[in-house]
């Protein structure tokens, strides 16, 4: 084949190709676009900034449509000017005429696979991090639309419903922290089932005329966020109360004692600050060729698997300390000093042991020589001498500041402060302490300590199930990105062939004639990847999997498509 043929039909497939993959990218971007705007209420800048990410992915993702379309547009229209008929006269053989587009298909295999295995995850990150950024106007949107939001804190999952939400406007030194003002606010906090798939059991529902959410998240996005909710002017209704109308203090009656249990007026509630899981999920979609690699050899390294541990270690240092208390709250004098450094608690009990519920622990009093609880500030900025009826201990530790902090919920008490004496029938007191040695050891503990002995059947069955659904991810998202590439220059071989075939230059037919061979590879590989990651949640004794059947699944569409451009082939040799 002549130098001067190969380059006029090369540029000819060039210019088309650029010409298909600007627009179809151009539309792939723009309604990549539809779901952020109408969802999360983005700025103009982020519109921008988004669009920016999008589209050398969308690009990426519209070379082999454009590629197919390319070779059979300008392959039909040689065959239909005899063009073709032309060179076969003058003695150019069939792997001649096919070379330009064999060069093309190479060419932009090549360079889609360094994009699939850079630039596309990298730019996808960028732009999941710009629209999860405004955590805030998240909350708020979401409010709107469905006046409600779901979060899981602590192990608990929490509804939180409320008429309309507005971000507010917060100093510029607190520029990683986000605040949402609800109003009108009714709080449903459910029971932590053993079993998933068991009905949700309300435990608490709190109702307020206003809360305030508190959001501090990270400078890179990546990263868990600390989420703080606060009440103000409401109610706590416990639908499964911690204690039992006996046990409350001699003289009141049922009536009284009822109202005290299950309704209990609060002029401020605080929940938290509890981690909550970066809302930029660590997906295999996210991660360059050498992260994944990296994960595949060693996947205790991966975000998710490192959550769980983590919180392994929290629940750990959590029911350590409480053990703690529970042990000094039993014996001895029935006391424990809380010192924070600048301010010292000192918590006595009655003779009542402290209960458990869930992971939270309880002293309660009601003998007639122990009335309350009592709470004494001895040191700090203002001293007081407190008894409560009930007081509920909730440990939150911070691995990564070595801090403890004991929040408790006092139910029924009175404080007496110099010369004054006030009643509160539900206050929240928290006071934050250095961690302990032994406790801040535990976050060394290897992720195989925990799968090997140091958890229950039911967290090993999550670390588990976590450790083959990354593995099963990272494997087919590297075989996905190498089968997507490679259908560029299975396509063009189709699309030459098809082009022959027709004998058509029309722009119409060309496109509706290469879309069906585009679609088989590009949803045979998605559906490979959905196979390979359908894993059940709790694996069973006799688990198959998918993974295998997932990547012939992706290949599959590549090699109908070859052999049927191979057939093709070869009906145009024997005509």
């Amino acid at each position: 084949m002549g130098r001067t043929l190969f380059k006029y039909i090369f540029l000819d497939l060039l210019k088309i190709f650029l010409l298909a993959s600007t627009a179809i990218a151009g539309i792939m971007s723009f309604a990549g676009l539809l779901r952020p705007l109408t969802q999360h209420n983005l700025a103009g800048s982020q519109v921008l900034e988004l669009l920016g990410y999008f589209l050398p992915a969308m690009t990426n993702y519209s070379w082999p449509v454009a590629a197919l379309f390319a070779t059979t547009f300008v392959y039909g229209r040689l065959s239909a000017d005899n063009e073709l008929t032309a060179c076969r006269g003058a003695g150019i053989g069939w792997f001649a005429l096919y070379s330009p587009a064999i060069l093309l298909g190479l060419i932009v295999s090549a360079i889609s696979l360094i994009f699939l295995w850079f630039i596309v995850p990298w730019a996808f990150l960028r732009a999941e991090v710009v629209v999860k950024s405004n955590l805030a106007q998240l909350v708020a949107s979401q409010i709107d639309q469905s006046q409600k939001i779901n979060l899981d804190l602590q192990g608990r999952h929490n509804v939180i419903f409320a008429r309309s939400a507005d971000v507010m406007q917060l100093p510029p030194e607190m520029k990683n922290v986000q605040a949402v003002r609800l109003n009108d606010v009714a709080i449903v906090d459910y029971l932590l089932q053993p079993d998933e798939n068991a009905p949700l059991i309300p435990a608490n529902f709190y109702t307020a005329r206003s809360a305030t959410v508190l959001i501090t998240s990270p400078t890179d996005g990546e990263q868990d966020v600390q989420i703080e909710v606060r009440l103000e002017d409401g109610a706590k209704i416990p639908n499964v109360p911690d204690i039992d109308i006996e046990e409350s203090e001699p003289g009141v009656d049922a009536k009284m004692s009822d109202q005290l249990i299950f309704r209990a007026s609060i002029s401020t509630q605080v929940f938290g600050p509890y981690p909550l899981p970066s809302p930029v999920r660590e997906t295999a979609r996210f991660m360059d060729v050498r992260r994944l690699l990296d994960l595949q050899n060693d996947p205790a390294k991966g975000r998710r698997i490192g959550k769980l541990k983590d919180e392994l270690v929290r629940f750990d240092q959590q029911t350590r300390f409480q053990k703690y208390l529970e042990e000094q709250f039993s014996s001895g004098p029935r006391s424990v000093a809380l010192d924070s450094g600048t301010e010292i608690l000192r918590i006595t009990a009655g003779k009542k042991k402290p209960r458990w519920r869930e992971h939270r622990m309880f002293i309660t009093a009601g003998e007639p020589d122990s009335p309350g609880v009592r709470i004494e500030q001895i040191k700090g900025f203002e001293l007081f001498d407190a008894r409560a009826r009930v007081v509920r201990f909730e440990v939150l530790p911070d691995s990564e500041r070595g801090l403890l902090t004991i929040s408790m919920d006092l139910e029924d008490v009175v404080i007496e402060s110099g010369q004054a004496a006030i009643a509160h029938r539900n206050l929240n007191r928290r006071i934050t302490i250095a961690m302990p040695p032994d406790l801040a050891k535990l976050n060394d503990t290897p992720v195989a300590d925990y799968l090997l002995g140091q958890t229950t059947d039911e967290q090993k069955d999550r670390l588990k199930y976590e450790l083959v659904r990354q593995q099963n991810g990272i494997t087919s998202e590297l075989h996905s990105r190498v089968a997507f590439a490679f259908s560029s220059l299975v396509l063009v071989i189709i699309g030459a062939s098809l082009g022959m075939e027709l004998r058509s230059g029309n722009f119409v037919t060309a496109f509706a004639v290469s879309v069906v061979p585009a679609l088989l590879c590009i949803v045979l590989i998605v559906t490979g990847q959905h196979m390979s990651q359908n894993i059940p949640r709790v694996l069973p004794q006799s688990f198959s999997n998918p993974l295998q059947l997932g990547v012939w699944l992706m290949w599959s569409g590549n090699f109908i498509v070859f052999w049927a451009g191979a057939v093709l082939f070869w009906r145009l040799r024997r005509t």
